[in-house]
């Protein structure tokens, strides 16, 4: 249906649709975009098949888990566009503030199906199960926001990114095809539905609930389809020739900074991959596709086969004893959170770093696991080390809380990695110091450079 692989689909119950309704449902929670978006499409095909209307449900709860201010004004800085598009094909988006399952069982009661996106995170996860519990109609689910379907992939949580790659790479083209699009005979726009001014996004901040300290970065990083693309764009045309170069330098960065859109489901990773393509098999191009099959996917291949992602017990057994036998090994720094949410240490690119993904909401790859390592390094145990990394890159980072930050700040804890040489604090777990990053960049120039590239 509509050019979408049949692995992305999942009905979670015995068939599709009912017999009656007035309408398909499409309730877009994680992929927040128009455009090749499957789950929209797949949604489509069914109301084309029912002769009926479709209409789309931005659902924002009155209690946002791990979202503030500068989460939710990127995310509906996305919006506007996003019902526009949706609007030229005859399709009625809204947006609601109420409890998911309020509004789901309030637009099932007419509707012939609902679609909705695939979760990964388990509050992404209980979000759909409550709305699974009030549902008056069949439920799908479809992946739009991997490549290859985490199960298509592989059938268990894969070691590290050498065991998933050639299961992704052999296949991947096959999950490729865009999905096909058209307008709806049948227009929803004449509908009268209740739902949210989004023309007015500080008044709608007002009726959620979520942690105000965190101020929105607009300034430096526009949410929606058209801003990743315009930086997709702008990447594959000046800066792709350098990626494999310079991707590790902080000081001349050529990078896509495309995570926040692709976390946040703006920007499809299927149609990033399909850019990309067009220039292969230039070294660059492979490099960047590795990035975002493998080490993307192993992500999501982590969280979905892995209930406590979010604990150290999710390390791999050499991990967790070689920190355990080391947790009392004197540090020496030690620092409270207060004190390193200030940018208050001894280590001045470590305090730049604080201080800038606090201002800017990103950071470059390489400084951000130095910022990392160093709070394994300065805190009284790795569990605490832990929590303090998943505090910090969830409130601050515009990517954070997210399949990928999960797994890359256990990566810090020796995820996906190898053991290496044993030493005090890291024992076998891989160690970044100061001195090490000055050798490997220009730290002087890094200091004054501005971030806001």
């Amino acid at each position: 249906m509509k050019n979408i692989h049949p692995d992305r689909v999942h009905l979670l119950g015995e068939s599709s649709c009912r017999d009656q309704g007035q309408y398909v449902l499409y309730w877009m929670s994680l992929s927040f975009r128009a455009h090749w978006n499957y789950a929209l499409e797949y949604a489509v095909g069914l109301a084309e098949a029912r002769d009926s209307k479709l209409i789309v449900l931005i659902s924002l709860e009155p209690r946002q888990e791990h979202f503030n201010a500068r989460h939710l004004t990127f995310l509906l800085e996305s919006l506007p566009e996003t019902k526009q598009a949706l609007a030229d094909r005859g399709i009625k988006c809204i947006t609601q503030v109420a409890p998911i399952g309020k509004s789901i069982k309030d637009l099932t009661a007419e509707a012939f199906a609902m679609v909705t996106d695939c979760p990964y995170l388990n509050e992404d996860r209980d979000r759909l199960e409550r709305a699974l519990n009030v549902a008056q109609c069949p439920v799908t689910q479809i992946e739009g926001n991997l490549i290859v379907p985490v199960e298509a992939a592989s059938g268990h949580r894969e070691y590290a990114a050498r065991t998933l790659r050639p299961k992704v790479t052999d296949i991947y083209n096959n999950y490729l095809d865009k999905p096909t699009s058209s307008k709806l005979p049948k227009s929803s726009l004449n509908m009268s539905l209740k739902g949210e001014n989004i023309s007015e996004p500080e008044k709608l901040l007002h009726q959620i609930e979520f942690e105000q300290s965190v101020a929105p970065v607009a300034k430096y990083h526009t949410g929606g389809f058209s801003a990743a693309k315009s930086r997709l764009d702008r990447f594959l045309h000046n800066d792709l020739e350098a990626y494999e170069d310079q991707r590790q330098s902080p000081t001349q960065p050529a990078v896509t900074q495309l995570s926040m859109y692709l976390s946040m489901g703006m920007i499809a990773p299927a149609y990033v991959l399909k850019r990309i393509e067009a220039y292969l098999p230039s070294e660059n191009a492979e490099a960047l596709r590795e990035e975002l099959l493998v080490r993307r996917e192993l992500a999501h291949n982590f969280v979905h086969y892995t209930a406590r992602y979010d604990q150290l017990s999710a390390l791999p057994e050499w991990a967790q004893q070689t920190l355990d036998e080391h947790e009392r090994d004197q540090r020496p720094h030690r620092y409270t959170r207060s004190e390193m949410e200030a940018g208050a240490t001894h280590d001045d690119a470590w305090n730049a770093c604080m201080n800038r993904m606090k201002k800017y909401g990103y950071l470059h790859n390489h400084m951000r696991m130095y910022w990392g390592k160093q709070i394994l390094a300065w805190c009284n145990t790795p569990d605490y080390a832990h929590q303090t990394l998943l505090y910090f890159n969830n409130k601050y980072f515009l990517d954070g809380n997210d399949p990928n930050s999960y797994a890359n700040v256990l990566w810090v804890f020796g995820l996906h990695d190898r053991a290496w040489k044993e030493r005090k604090v890291f024992g076998k777990v891989r160690p970044m110091n100061h001195n090490g990053l000055q050798r490997k960049i220009d730290l002087k120039s890094w200091l004054k450079m501005d971030p806001a590239r």
